[in-house]
């Protein structure tokens, strides 16, 4: 436990909140309905009209209630700004943290911070992951870039208490944190308020306590402000409470910190195993078609984007609309209950349709994409902007088979393609040729026409492509030229094989 904490009047920071889940249980036009017309509409009301506060953790919901219940928004809205309602977590949706890509993660944060940002004039300084299966190490970095102060979570931890302590993520960076040791259900049933304070004061490292108090689709409890008063006519001298926001008990928490000189133990690495740790690791195998078809969709946006930067820079349009349509479909298959494969099975018919937009979307984006920088760099070369070098490159542009390398290294790999010929145009596939440059080719199956001519063919090739760059190959009808100076050489004659 964090050294130096003392005996004395502790403050319990009661806070009120519902966790959202975009599908789990439900679908998610289900959790809609719950969520906008039944908990939102009485948080508005219960928070005009009392002192008491609430917690929202996730902008995709503001943006429907934005959409379909401007009123509720509006009122929802004000109370943000003026300190009543308090934005933690502030991502688009709550990502599972182990299984999408860092890339994923930031887009979550990026875009829940900005809606926040523009609609209310906030910041989101806590992060509260509720429900996501586990913490990869490296989130401590993350948050800190992302502008978060602070971090509470339920899930991940190995070791009881303290429930206070500083998180180390690889590369040093440190980040005050939370664990909710009886979970966001502490504080939910009021009847059970001081068995909960017992709890949660036995693992503090500090006299200020964190009590949690809701669960998912919640409904506002107008009686909570009569019950913390009496609490504290009964025991506010042990402890007050306080119907509180997260950002008021951390605040709090590191004043405390600071005054008492408190050393708040140290620890290192993921949040994800341990007896309290409560992940279900088959969550990591469960559905495996979501996750494949998430890693395959972050892949091909990401490929995608920087082809669309480039593109943009010989002057055509950067689809910024559509490629942020397909970047919250992902977000929203990142979701904790999504990509886990923890819902019910009709709440997965979302996800088909995304991955089928997704796919259609993509394969035709990227197709047009690379034909319109093919397209104006040839452009370029025919009118002399280009060097004669990148002309030669250029030749046979029409027919011939073009290689972009995604990546911000040259690559060289196996590369696999489909071809298919007119009548009459190729006979035989010996090698392909790019500038002085001549390679080997396996042709793996194939088809003629009736006049002995290549009608299809599928082709197996090792180009070496320039980092985020392309490389344009013409079809050889005889073998390459093989040099005894190239690395690669090898030299078949018979049965002996020369290198």
């Amino acid at each position: 436990m964090g050294k130096g904490k003392e005996e004395g009047k502790d403050t319990i920071y009661l806070v009120p909140h519902t966790h959202y889940d975009a599908i789990w249980v439900f679908t998610k036009e289900d959790y809609f309905y719950i969520n906008l017309m039944l908990v939102h509409r009485g948080v508005a009301e219960l928070v005009e009209k009392t002192d008491y506060k609430f917690l929202i953790e996730q902008t995709f919901l503001l943006e429907e209630m934005e959409k379909r219940y401007p009123d509720i928004f509006a009122s929802i809205a004000k109370s943000i700004k003026e300190g009543k309602i308090e934005i933690a977590d502030g991502e688009y949706l709550m990502a599972d943290t182990m299984l999408p890509e860092g890339e994923t993660l930031i887009r979550e944060i990026l875009l829940g911070k900005r809606y926040v940002k523009e609609k209310f004039g906030v910041d989101v300084p806590v992060m509260w992951q509720a429900d996501s299966f586990g913490l990869n190490a490296q989130l401590p970095q993350i948050y800190k870039k992302s502008g978060y102060k602070y971090v509470a979570f339920r899930r991940g931890v190995s070791e009881r208490k303290p429930s206070e302590f500083i998180w180390e993520g690889l590369d040093g960076t440190r980040i005050l944190a939370h664990w909710m040791p009886l979970g966001y259900r502490a504080g939910l049933d009021l009847t059970k308020l001081e068995e909960s304070y017992e709890k949660l004061k036995e693992v503090a490292a500090t006299s200020r306590i964190l009590m949690p108090s809701g669960s998912g689709v919640t409904l506002p409890q107008p009686e909570t402000p009569e019950v913390v008063k009496a609490w504290n006519d009964e025991r506010g001298e042990i402890a007050e409470m306080k119907i509180a926001t997260p950002g008021e008990f951390f605040e709090a928490l590191e004043d405390e910190i600071e005054e008492k000189k408190l050393k708040l133990e140290v620890r290192k690495g993921e949040m994800y195993s341990g007896k309290y740790s409560e992940v279900f690791p088959n969550c990591c195998s469960s559905r495996m078609w979501i996750k494949q078809g998430l890693c395959e969709y972050e892949s091909w946006l990401t490929c995608c984007e920087r082809w669309c930067t480039i593109s943009s820079l010989l002057n055509t349009r950067y689809p910024s609309e559509e490629l942020r349509n397909c970047w919250r479909m992902i977000l929203f298959i990142a979701f904790h209950d999504v990509i886990p494969g923890t819902g019910m099975d009709r709440g997965y018919d979302e996800v088909r349709q995304y991955r089928g937009f997704i796919t259609a979307e993509m394969s035709n984006r990227c197709i047009r994409v690379h034909t319109n920088i093919i397209e104006k760099e040839s452009e370029k070369s025919e009118s002399g902007v280009e060097s004669s070098q990148f002309i030669l490159r250029l030749v046979g542009l029409r027919s011939d088979i073009i290689v972009f390398n995604s990546l911000s290294w040259e690559v060289r790999n196996w590369v696999e393609m489909d071809l298919n010929f007119d009548r009459g145009k190729i006979v035989a596939i010996e090698g392909l040729k790019s500038g002085d440059e001549e390679i080997d080719v396996e042709v793996i199956k194939f088809a003629r026409y009736e006049d002995d001519t290549l009608r299809y063919a599928r082709i197996g090739f090792v180009p070496t492509v320039p980092a985020l760059g392309y490389k344009v190959y013409k079809i050889l009808e005889r073998e390459p030229k093989r040099y005894r100076y190239d690395p690669n050489y090898i030299l078949i004659k018979g049965n002996t094989i020369e290198n």
